[in-house]
């Protein structure tokens, strides 16, 4: 079974399903992970690169891992470009509170 086929094996009617667009790297094995989505997100799916589901104990590293990185690049977003909104007003003479 591909990634695809595994991952729409445990996707429920009308969930969404996305798939992070990076690999990653654990002890030399190498892992995808997915989230379903219905309005939020309802679970998360850990495979190995070549497809396959990945045993609860070894997932829990990568997914731990891909939830951080996510949460770094969330808030590097929101408060990284709301910072660079502040610098780029200043320089024009307008001031925020």
């Amino acid at each position: 079974m591909n990634l695809f086929e595994t991952i729409n094996k445990y996707k429920k009617f009308f969930e969404a399903v996305n798939l992070f667009n990076f690999i990653v790297n654990v002890k030399s094995t190498l892992f995808k992970v997915a989230y379903y989505k219905l309005g939020f997100i309802k679970g998360y799916l850990v495979l190995y690169e070549n497809g396959t589901v990945c045993p609860r104990d070894k997932a829990i590293e990568p997914f731990k891992m891909v939830i951080q990185l996510n949460s770094y690049m969330h808030g590097f977003y929101t408060h990284g470009l709301a910072k660079t909104v502040k610098r780029e007003t200043a320089k024009k003479g307008i001031y925020l509170k």
